[in-house]
């Protein structure tokens, strides 16, 4: 309320609680041929420290860097890390958004500037056009389209807070369709998730204004699979992840 930010005393860096939890939950009900964990990090607070955990420890894909969370930018992202990620061929996925620090150019930026590693720009960019044009230029950069169905439903109702002026031009009522079409600009570009089942969403009134199940999210692959579509999502939901997750 005062706007003060002191530490809980609850973790010794950011996120150590949480990684760790998300690693042994996978672990302990066996779900490691099903879940492709990203790690969280904070690259404003104690990154020695967080980086020092990296190396000890096991059983994740990449790392996650939730700009707005952080109050961080790609920019803020150091050496070491960079370091680690190539080290261990990793790539590392940021939130984007439309506050100054979060903007989807600013990976664009940070992609471009660092082409040994592969770069993920989380949330379709908001349907930005212009800059998912962009990303077809940058090799080592790719997209992720979660939380699809809630995107395109922001979209058809005009809900522009999560989403760019000027966005892709399809039909949101039909999510199979703007699947397609994404795929039409981004191609091997284009992946399947990374958030999910974050696809819950409330206003500033704490009233829910979105919300779909994974399951309805899978829903639209299997549709475009009946739909004679079945190259287009081994594409996005097998060999473009699998590209973007171990090069």
């Amino acid at each position: 309320s005062e706007n003060i930010w002191e530490m809980s005393g609850l973790e010794d860096f950011p996120y150590q609680q949480e990684n760790l939890v998300l690693l042994e939950e996978i672990k302990a009900r066996g779900w490691e041929k099903f879940f492709f964990p990203f790690l969280a990090f904070d690259p404003r607070e104690k990154v020695d420290q967080q980086i020092n955990w990296l190396g000890n420890t096991d059983g994740y894909f990449g790392i996650k860097i939730h700009t707005l969370a952080t109050r961080s930018s790609p920019a803020d992202v150091d050496e070491k890390l960079k370091r680690v990620l190539q080290e261990r061929n990793l790539p590392i996925l940021f939130h984007s958004g439309k506050q100054e620090n979060t903007l989807p150019e600013k990976v664009l930026e940070f992609a471009r500037g660092n082409p040994e590693i592969r770069v993920g720009l989380a949330h379709l960019a908001g349907l930005d056009v212009k800059v998912l044009q962009k990303v077809t230029e940058v090799p080592n950069l790719f997209v992720d389209t979660s939380p699809f169905i809630c995107i395109c439903y922001f979209a058809r109702v005009g809900l522009k807070r999560y989403l760019a002026d000027e966005m892709v031009s399809t039909d949101y009522e039909n999510p199979a369709r703007v699947l397609l079409d994404l795929f039409a600009i981004l191609g091997d570009k284009l992946i399947w998730g990374s958030d999910e089942p974050f696809s819950c969403f409330s206003n500033k009134e704490g009233k829910i204004v979105a919300n779909f199940s994974y399951k309805e999210q899978v829903d639209i692959l299997q549709r475009l699979i009946v739909l004679g579509y079945s190259d287009v999502v081994q594409k996005i939901a097998e060999e473009n992840p699998k590209r973007f997750l171990s090069g």
